[in-house]
């Protein structure tokens, strides 16, 4: 059964009018389609007028023999060449808006070449080449996926062409029985093997550019196997080999360390990778069995929801398109400790993850010391690491319960600052994603000597540090009487 597809001529040419000369115009000068479809060579009078009652012709230009011929209002069989007998069909219904539209049936190797289209009376023409090949189906070698999971097999036709009106057939090549079967433009469950009954799915728009998907839902384990697709028509094939696995979910960090407050994000992945927006998602307590986040047709679905954990879970839906589970549970307390399943019931697939939650604790050096006019890094650490970017944070002299440092909504305040250390701190806020306050003063003078407190006021950790600042030592500028020059001047910038 042949492909219907159209290809356009476009009539190019001279029309003597009142206003002025006309064209044909062809719509496309070069086709390619595939052996078996059905092509339609399209042109166009340029301005538009009624062709029905003038003399039309297309011919092969390259043979010098007619294709089709329109005379007195009626198509004329005398001149066509027999090798386009019953196989041309011009569209009169067209003529009136000045197109010319000749389908020609089953193209073969031989209809390749250039084609004319001519109105006789107008001395106007203009010609399109069609080249005609061989039809091939284009598949993937092979697909895996796991067990429980939807796939599509995809057959491309080359080159494309409209596989509505085809009968297709694909079948297990390995059974030699139907998977899927369509004729007449409809799907024929009759020869369908029992296995596949009501788990296929033929997109019928993707046929229109020559493309045949297959769904097959919740693959088993004996649904792997090579799938042959066959276009009747075309004795175009394909085969590609589909392996069916158990699937397994992963967990990236078995166990995670979080400090009292902060928001923790539990993930695990489906390996092999597959959609999970249609599954049923289960994340629980394994050690308390309760539910801390339940997922089901396709919503958050919050009524078995353990009460510690309602309105502070968020699924991200975007990941699950990837096979990922990603859930953030807000502010973590200590009693949120505990190992964490997450499980997918259809797919049988689970992991767990273990989150262990402490006390935060600031860590800082008990005491440091530096030379007058030296730079001083002050470096507090947050035990568990964890983001202090989005945090306050507040360095102070507690000796004098004034501001250092202000660091606020991602940005430093100067604002509070004590007029004495203006200009003279920078904070590394790159440090800060790592847990680290780390604050630099330039140029210490004896005045900076005090006690230094850094505090995160969300956590409620706190650590102070003393900083000594002494004197610098000046070297030695007296003479000294030597005039067998035998004292050399000093290495390290201090006095001997």
């Amino acid at each position: 059964m042949a492909v219907k597809v159209l290809v356009s001529l476009l009539y190019c040419g001279v029309l003597s009018l009142s206003a002025g000369k006309s064209r044909l115009i062809c719509q496309t000068q070069t086709i390619q389609r595939g052996e078996g479809v059905d092509v339609a060579l399209q042109c166009r009078l340029d301005p538009p007028a009624n062709l029905v009652d003038y003399t039309l012709d297309v011919t092969r230009a390259d043979l010098h023999k007619v294709v089709h011929s329109y005379r007195h209002g009626k198509d004329d069989s005398g001149p066509q060449m027999d090798q386009y007998r019953g196989r041309t069909t011009l569209t009169h219904g067209d003529l009136t808006r000045g197109i010319i539209t000749l389908q020609i049936s089953s193209v073969q190797l031989n209809d390749s070449g250039p084609y004319t289209c001519f109105v006789v009376n107008l001395t106007a023409y203009c010609t399109t080449n069609l080249t005609v090949g061989k039809s091939r189906l284009i598949c993937q070698t092979s697909v895996q996926r796991e067990e429980g999971v939807d796939v599509a097999l995809q057959f491309h036709l080359d080159p494309p062409a409209n596989l509505v009106d085809y009968t297709l057939d694909v079948t297990r090549a390995d059974l030699d029985k139907e998977v899927c079967f369509y004729r007449h433009g409809k799907d024929d469950s009759g020869p369908q093997v029992d296995q596949y009954r009501d788990r296929t799915t033929l997109t019928h728009e993707d046929l229109i550019r020559g493309i045949i998907t297959l769904q097959i839902s919740s693959v088993q384990l004996n649904d792997s196997g090579p799938y042959t697709c066959f276009v009747l028509g075309l004795k175009a094939y394909c085969t590609t080999n589909l392996t069916v696995g158990k699937s397994r979910l992963i967990c990236p960090t078995q166990t995670i360390q979080a400090g009292e407050g902060d928001d923790v994000a539990l993930q695990c992945r489906l390996d092999p990778p597959a959609n999970l927006v249609d599954y049923t998602l289960d994340v629980t307590r394994a050690d308390l069995h309760k539910v801390v986040h339940s997922y089901r047709h396709g919503k958050d679905h919050s009524d078995p929801q353990a009460d510690q954990y309602r309105d502070r879970t968020t699924l991200t839906h975007e990941d699950l398109i990837r096979g990922i589970i990603t859930l953030q549970i807000s502010s973590v307390q200590l009693n949120d400790s505990g190992p964490y399943r997450c499980f997918v019931p259809d797919l049988k697939a689970l992991c767990i993850n273990n989150l262990t939650v402490g006390k935060y604790r600031l860590i800082c050096p008990t005491s440091i010391q530096r030379e007058e006019s030296h730079n001083v890094t002050l470096q507090f650490r947050l035990d568990p690491p964890a983001n202090l970017g989005n945090s306050t944070l507040d360095v102070t002299r507690a000796d004098l319960d004034k501001e250092v440092c202000f660091y606020r909504h991602g940005k430093d305040h100067c604002g509070p600052q004590m007029d004495q250390y203006g200009g003279r701190t920078t904070l590394n806020h790159e440090d800060l994603i790592r847990g680290n306050i780390t604050l630099q003063i330039s140029s210490v003078q004896l005045n900076d000597s005090g006690l230094y407190t850094g505090f995160v006021p969300d956590l409620k950790v706190g650590c102070t540090t003393n900083l000594t600042v002494e004197k610098e030592d000046q070297p030695n500028e007296r003479m000294i009487d030597d005039p067998l020059n035998t004292i050399k001047p000093p290495t390290t910038g201090k006095c001997l």
